[in-house]
């Protein structure tokens, strides 16, 4: 079983795969801190759900959808111009 942080992390890093952007670039377009935004894509911190909300609003997709797992959301690739390699 997936802990939320983890959740989290996998679906911010497929949303943001789905624009083609680095990290940097896909948070600053979004206001947003890379260098936290990273640390929470690797689940390596703890958010407050007022901070979920905070996000999702700005990505516009709801806070439920940034916190439910979906095995086809997971992104393998380490980066976003990396080729998927089967």
């Amino acid at each position: 079983m997936r802990s939320l942080k983890e959740i989290l992390g996998i679906n911010l890093k497929y949303y943001r795969n789905l624009e083609g952007l680095s990290q940097s670039d896909y948070y600053f377009k979004y206001h947003l801190s890379a260098k936290h935004m990273a640390n929470v894509e690797l689940g390596k911190v703890n958010v407050t759900l007022d901070f979920v909300d905070k996000v999702a609003k700005k990505l516009n997709i709801s806070s439920l959808e940034l916190l439910t797992y979906d095995k086809e959301k997971v992104v393998s690739k380490k980066r976003v111009d990396q080729k998927v390699t089967n």
